[in-house]
């Protein structure tokens, strides 16, 4: 199961780019032990260089990190699967946060089973105030 601690390896393996931000977040936070990063404050530099990549037309890398956000929602702790949601999912909808000329829409493509479950989860809460559940527990 990954973990706070565990789940951001799996996606500097996928993409070796974002060691210089989880480089700068870490220095940024550390006077905090790992365990307590608040990790869902890295999800907008995630959704910053997935707009950069989509932009350039690196979509082969874009559906590796969407790939591990799947990961994420399906084998990740409570924190991990919440992050995802609402740091990754939630931060992905804002559109002030493509800065590359995207829209979030252009990335539904990339989402997984459990990706599109919350991404319409997060969309209703915005559209019609519905609380986000996680069902599968």
């Amino acid at each position: 199961m990954l973990t706070r601690k565990t789940m951001i390896a799996p996606l500097l393996d996928t993409h070796p780019a974002l060691d210089a931000p989880w480089q700068a977040f870490r220095d940024e936070w550390e006077h905090l032990p790992p365990e307590e990063y608040p990790l869902y404050l890295f999800m907008e530099d995630l959704v910053g260089e997935c707009s950069a990549l989509l932009h350039r037309g690196d979509e082969a890398a874009v559906q590796a990190i969407f790939d591990v956000l799947e990961t994420w929602l399906t084998q990740g702790d409570k924190y991990v699967t919440d992050c995802a949601i609402v740091g990754f999912i939630e931060d992905m909808q804002n559109t002030n946060l493509h800065g590359s000329g995207t829209r979030p829409d252009q990335f539904r493509r990339f989402l997984g089973p459990q990706g599109r479950i919350f991404w319409r989860k997060v969309d209703r809460f915005w559209s019609h105030g519905e609380i986000i559940t996680d069902d599968r527990r």
